[in-house]
């Protein structure tokens, strides 16, 4: 496979957590590469550090061991240069939406698209396109507290995609919503991957999303099973 169609890399990595005399290992040694347009899932029980590794993979924390590529290029230790490739290249999910309770929806999207250093102006734009596109034009001008838990993961998806990422990171995207609403969001996520040509890692516990996607990975006490 061509260099040039891997987004993401990691080799040899691990994650020890040190609190004091105690350490505990989180992930042992892993090896992964997403390739451009791929969707992935990420399955284990809880506990088995499938967590850890989106958060490495997005540069939020640093591995103990090992070393991570975005686009070809290695992720530091500095975080600030992790701040840089994240805001350029990835975009995140989280279960519970963490927007900011005194922004508005419109305002919440377009904050991201600034901090990918897109102009107010353009920001805006985006985020009004991308609400027009994730059904919520009629919600733009409301809080997080006026939303609904299926609006808000709406507002979260709509967050992730203004910077124009080259790679969705999702961490369990409908583990808290209904099934109803719960299905709207994966039917969301399978058009917005179709229409942006984004790759997809997504942690899940949910079977019958992972059987949807191109490939799915099983962790186990912090390895491959």
């Amino acid at each position: 496979m061509n260099s040039k169609n891997i987004i993401l890399k990691a080799q040899n990595l691990s994650k020890v957590y040190q609190e004091g005399v105690f350490s505990t290992s989180v992930l042992s040694h892993l090896d992964l590469e997403i390739l451009s347009g791929e969707r992935v899932a990420i399955m284990g029980p809880s506990g088995s550090g499938k967590s850890t590794l989106l958060h490495l993979l997005g540069g939020l924390e640093s591995p103990s061991e090992g070393k991570i590529w975005v686009m070809g290029e290695k992720l530091s230790a500095d975080a600030n240069h992790r701040a840089r490739l994240r805001a350029r290249y990835l975009g995140f999910i989280y279960q519970f939406h963490h927007l900011l309770p005194e922004l508005t929806a419109l305002e919440n999207t377009a904050l991201s698209a600034v901090i990918s250093g897109q102009t107010i102006a353009e920001g805006l734009k985006m985020a009004n396109t991308l609400l027009d596109r994730v059904g919520l034009a009629s919600r733009r001008h409301h809080k997080p507290s006026e939303l609904s838990g299926g609006e808000r993961q709406r507002v979260a998806i709509a967050r992730a995609l203004a910077n124009r990422p080259l790679c969705i990171l999702a961490d369990e995207p409908t583990g808290n919503l209904d099934q109803k609403n719960a299905e709207n969001i994966l039917a969301l996520l399978e058009e917005l991957h179709q229409e942006f040509h984004m790759c997809l890692v997504i942690v899940t516990h949910d079977e019958k999303l992972a059987r949807k996607l191109d490939r799915v990975l099983v962790m186990q006490d912090g390895c491959w099973a």
